[in-house]
């Protein structure tokens, strides 16, 4: 629709307000009278007894998580057409609030020369928008808009200048009618010690105003309808607890979600005005919970970490609805939740200032014609990065690729996508394990990679990655987010860089100070230091086929993995895994390689007293690429053109800036950047849409982005070896460590278990 350009002129009356003492946790005291008897929501007196409250770590819980098909899906998107203004700006800042499927906006544009608002609705069911530009009155001052609340239609924003006068604007008819009235001022909270961050109100009228900063305290300021402080509170014990925020429930009532820093856990609180004590609801039990909206069954959706999470308030039941981990959306975008006709729950979110709206539904949308099929006979969908990233390609290119995979069954999956593979069809490309990636290269069914990727863009990926999903000198397979593994061990505990698994159980059983290997689980441990490359492994011959596990020297690693291994003791507070290591408590544990600011933090804290150590056995290479399944191409395929285009996408800069660790090193070296400020200099990295990271930089004022490049360069291959046969070990070993059965048996069994199956395979 066409802009329009609409002025509001206020005839404004300023309401007089008194000065009341009022407040508590050394705040102003109110007077009080007597309360008004509580209102029963749907059968459920919660306001007396709380909210019920489930975990989330029930059976149920944990199974919808381990299978993403029983969850809701994204059905559809829209980038909001959002109202622009004349103003000439520099940047701006919005401010929201949501009801009956309309979405209210208050954008602050900051002006060269002061500031310029506009006030925007946008309706989800018709997707229209109506937008007006605002002009205060004079009397209010430089400042702008920090809060926003909407309750039976009624719009209210909480207004604060920069000397920290604050006012509510009343807005009716989608801006164009518009009243205000001032705030009453703290003595005790001075709003330019505590900026207010969020206003809401409830169905009585009364205003509820957030302040502080992540330095101060978190204050609740409760005014009434004429703008007279009721009383404020501190609400937390401490600086740096999180935000305070609110929701509506459907009589009207306000519930306060606040933060407790000890223990560290949000509480729902609901005030019985005038008493200034609140009813403690529940106490969450997450530390990352913020409530959105609560509808008349009682049930509330929350944001919970990277899930959107049902909670039935009266029965207590929570369930998970959508995994923000397996798209391109980021939960700490999402600014609003919404429910439409249909029960669809709708996303909105906030991007750079670009609005956008998301439909999340159960129910199932006609599949239209792809260009490309990609499946999944990993047994699980595709990894993080492929997800997200198709899901741009696909809003850039409609319908450009669509997934597969057999949730129900999905072996049975593996067998018909086997099959037609074998028969000429199947779909375009797949997400494989290294096994079957083997096995499709032995029945040549692989496309070869380097015939559809250019030239220029391999030779800028890390050569370990290219050797990864190289088999027989081909390159068939890839990944695109890497994950590197290292090795760290202190200096004065083993000084050299390579070792075998009987170096290592001489040094802890020689290392009186060394009271664990690791600090994680020993079976995962024995995986990766006895069976992380079976083909060099002095306890079994895979060339001659034959098995040497029981044996002595086996029998001692057994040993010292009981011995050493398992959970970490009880260490002081604010001493790292690192430092154990470093005074040589722990044997081993893992650098953070896997992300550059991380990596140089590790550096300059430890660089002097350790060094990174191969894992034992190997004298190639100083670490690994972690690739267990790649993207691999059916060479019958007839979209060769379209393939091409997609993996393009996938390699390309702009999104290979979103990966955790980019397999491109220009990539990283392009998000690296270093200011100099005077006598000062702050280094910063840049991944994809995430705020930028703070470096640590040298006494030269350098980054350890040339030590990260070069240990990126030299990290090897993860070995291909036969998941089958490291199962059998492992498994075997966990007998032993279980305290099922002594060392010589577990050998024993091992042992026989797997020259049995290397038998089979001859």
């Amino acid at each position: 629709m066409g802009k329009k350009h609409i002025v509001i002129k206020f005839a404004a009356i300023l309401l007089c307000v008194g000065m009341c003492l009022a407040g508590c946790n050394g705040m102003k005291k109110t007077n009080t009278s007597s309360e008004p008897t509580p209102v029963v929501s749907y059968g459920t007196d919660w306001q007396t007894e709380g909210f019920k409250l489930e975990s989330s770590n029930s059976a149920k819980f944990a199974e919808i998580l381990m299978d993403p098909s029983l969850m809701m899906h994204e059905t559809g998107w829209q980038e909001l057409p959002l109202y622009h203004s004349d103003f000439a700006y520099e940047y701006m800042d919005t401010v929201s609030a949501y009801e009956n499927d309309t979405l209210y906006l208050w954008h602050n544009y900051y002006l060269k020369d002061g500031m310029g608002y506009c006030f925007q609705t946008y309706c989800a069911g018709t997707q229209t928008e109506e937008g007006v530009e605002v002009l205060l009155p004079q009397e209010f001052g430089g400042g702008w808009a920090k809060g926003m609340d909407v309750l039976n239609g009624q719009v209210h924003v909480l207004y604060e200048n920069q000397t920290g006068e604050r006012w509510v604007l009343t807005l009716r008819d989608n801006g164009k009618n518009l009243s205000y009235l001032q705030l009453e001022a703290s003595n005790e909270v001075q709003s330019t010690e505590y900026p207010a961050y969020a206003i809401y109100t409830d169905a009585e009228g009364n205003f509820y105003v957030f302040a502080g900063t992540y330095q101060t305290e978190d204050v609740l300021l409760v005014y009434d309808t004429k703008g007279k402080l009721l009383f404020s509170q501190i609400l937390t014990e401490e600086p740096g607890a999180n935000e305070s925020s609110g929701f509506h429930t459907p009589d009207g009532s306000l519930v306060l979600i606040t933060p407790r820093k000890q223990p560290d856990t949000p509480v729902l609180k609901w005030y019985n005005l005038p008493s200034e004590t609140p009813v403690e609801l529940v106490e969450m039990d997450t530390t990352d919970e913020f409530s959105m909206t609560m509808t008349e069954d009682g049930t509330v959706y929350i944001l919970e970490g990277s899930k959107l999470v049902k909670w039935n308030v009266i029965t207590g039941e929570q369930l998970p609805l959508y995994n923000f981990l397996r798209t391109d959306m980021n939960a700490q975008d999402v600014r609003r939740v919404g429910m439409n006709e249909e029960g669809d729950v709708l996303l909105f979110t906030e991007k750079e200032n670009n609005w956008s709206v998301y439909t999340i539904s159960y129910k199932e949308t006609e599949k239209e014609e792809t260009d490309l099929v990609l499946a999944s006979i990993a047994g699980f969908v595709p990894d993080t990065y492929l997800e997200k990233e198709t899901k741009k390609y696909n809003r850039r290119k409609p319908n450009a690729v669509s997934f597969e995979s057999g949730y129900g069954d999905a072996e049975a999956y593996r067998t018909r996508i086997m099959a037609e593979l074998a028969a000429g069809k199947g779909p375009d490309l797949l997400w494989v394990t290294i096994d079957d990636m083997q096995i499709l290269e032995e029945k040549g069914l692989l496309a070869d990679l380097s015939q559809l990727i250019p030239r220029e863009t391999l030779d800028k990926i890390f050569p370990g990655i290219l050797a990864s999903g190289t088999l027989k000198d081909t390159l068939y397979g890839i990944y695109f987010d890497a994950l590197p593994s290292a090795l760290f061990v202190a200096n004065d505990v083993w000084t050299e860089e390579t070792w075998s698994i009987f170096d290592l159980v001489d040094v802890v059983n020689n290392t009186d100070s060394i009271r664990k290997i690791y600090n994680i689980e020993t079976q995962y441990f024995f995986s990766r230091l006895v069976c992380n490359d079976l083909n060099n492994s002095p306890f079994v011959n895979l060339k001659m086929g034959e098995s040497h596990f029981n044996s002595k020297e086996f029998i001692e690693v057994l040993e010292c993995f009981k011995k050493y291994g398992g959970k970490q003791e009880q260490i002081p507070d604010g001493i790292s895994d690192y430092e154990m290591v470093k005074q040589g408590i722990f044997m081993l544990d893992y650098p953070p390689v896997h992300y550059l600011p991380s990596y140089s933090t590790f550096m300059l804290e430890y660089e002097d007293s350790v060094h990174l150590v191969h894992y034992p056995g190997e004298d190639t290479y100083p670490g690994y690429w972690g690739g267990d399944y790649f993207l691999v191409v059916n060479n019958r395929s007839e979209h060769m053109e379209e393939i091409q285009e997609y993996l393009e996408y996938l390699l390309s800069s702009g999104a290979q800036r979103n990966a955790r660790c980019s397999i491109r090193e220009d990539v990283i070296r392009s998000n690296v950047s270093v200011e100099n400020y005077g006598m000062n200099y702050s280094g910063h990295y840049l991944r994809g849409d995430d705020p930028p990271t703070g470096l640590e930089l040298k006494e030269d004022n350098t980054t350890y982005l040339e030590e990260y490049i070069d240990l990126l360069k030299q990290l090897g291959p993860l070995p291909h070896n036969d998941s089958k046969l490291k199962e059998i070990i492992v498994s075997g070993a966990q007998e032993y460590l279980d305290g099922k059965c002594t060392a010589e048996r577990a050998a024993e069994l091992i042992d026989n278990r797997v020259q049995l199956y290397l038998d089979e395979q001859k």
